[in-house]
């Protein structure tokens, strides 16, 4: 299931502009936006994966 605000990108997915001024919990959403859900409020365990993408250089999310 897509998005109504997301963009088809030829026949093999899509784009969607999820936000223009992140915050932590932005950047956990756009980190697991291939399991297309969105988190609300922050937990421990996403604190471990902002960790785990900055001492691994996945600056994507950011």
């Amino acid at each position: 299931m897509i998005a109504d605000d997301a963009i088809r990108v030829l026949d093999h997915g899509f784009v969607r502009l999820d936000d223009a001024m992140a915050d932590d919990l932005s950047v956990v959403n756009a980190a697991r936006v291939s399991f297309a859900r969105r988190k609300e409020v922050m937990e421990e365990s996403d604190v471990g994966l902002i960790r785990f993408l900055m001492r691994e250089h996945h600056g994507t999310p950011f």
